[in-house]
């Protein structure tokens, strides 16, 4: 009788992404999506998202903002 192995798993690392949105709701100001691991949290402006992108700022702290 064999015993079959399975694999490790490990817990996904948290991700932030973040991602220009296209809305015809926003009167052309541009919005962008910070998201953890797929999820939805926050939609900033493009100065906050910049910050983030920069590493100026974590997305986290926009989030709570």
């Amino acid at each position: 009788m064999t015993t079959k192995r399975r694999p490790i798993q490990r817990p996904a690392a948290s991700e932030y992404t973040i991602k220009r949105l296209y809305l015809a709701d926003t009167l052309r100001q541009d919005r962008y999506q910070i998201s953890l691991n797929g999820e939805a949290l926050a939609i900033v402006d493009f100065e906050k998202a910049r910050a983030a992108m920069l590493g100026h700022k974590h997305p986290a702290e926009l989030v709570s903002e």
